[in-house]
């Protein structure tokens, strides 16, 4: 009797755990499917942002909205004459004060220090 007892209990310890992995199994597909539906509409997002960022776009909704119209001509400027500061020097900031060194160095602590 007591044998019968033990077995039965066993069995009934493994059915019910083989029901809470099935449950498991079944909220698992759920989220995978509800994480495929979000990506799916974060692309969609994506390109409707890309869409409505595109330059053809900005440039149409411009002259229709704003009334705004191409220029008759485009200048372009460039630069004449030599160059005062190596390319080394204005990446490194070489135009900078010794003031504005110690200030910039201030200011990159305290902003350093916010993160």
């Amino acid at each position: 009797m007591l044998v019968s007892i033990v077995v039965m209990a066993s069995l009934f310890g493994l059915v019910a755990s083989h029901v809470l992995l099935t449950q498991g199994q079944f909220r698992l597909d759920r989220l995978r499917s509800r994480a495929a539906a979000e990506q799916a509409r974060y692309e969609r997002l994506r390109l409707q942002v890309a869409e409505l960022e595109s330059p053809s776009r900005v440039v149409a909704t411009a002259q229709e909205r704003l009334g705004m119209v191409p220029p008759p001509t485009v200048t372009y400027l460039s630069p004449t004459g030599a160059v005062s500061a190596s390319e080394e020097e204005r990446e490194a900031g070489g135009n900078r004060s010794a003031a504005e060194d110690d200030e910039y160095a201030r200011v990159k602590r305290s902003l350093a220090g916010r993160r």
